[in-house]
């Protein structure tokens, strides 16, 4: 087999696979979505209780749930990847409730 062929070989996976992982990222997106739904009903909890965004133990334990689920190879990226999905769901959480002397968690 000669480059030109290798190359058209490696495209056409490439093709493939950049499907599926379209077809992963709108079923991460679905359900990104779904998370900060409950995010803000969530907020909604926490404004109507006095109780700040931040719950740092609840925060832990979601995460080490997240990388205990996960290869040992992949701890890592899934821990990161919580993470960031914990501070998003604080951004917006912050901004249905502005700091008003509530104590966080």
């Amino acid at each position: 087999m000669d480059n030109v062929d290798k190359k058209s070989e490696a495209r056409d996976q490439l093709a493939v696979l950049r499907g599926q992982i379209d077809d992963i990222d709108r079923q991460l997106v679905d359900l990104f979505l779904r998370r900060m739904r409950v995010s803000d009903e969530i907020a909604g909890a926490k404004r109507r209780g006095g109780i700040g965004v931040t719950d740092r133990e609840r925060e832990r334990a979601v995460i080490e749930a997240a990388r205990a689920g996960a290869g040992n190879r992949d701890r890592d990226f899934v821990a990161a990847f919580m993470q960031s999905l914990i501070t998003l769901s604080k951004q917006r959480q912050e901004r249905q409730n502005p700091t008003n002397g509530e104590k966080d968690l």
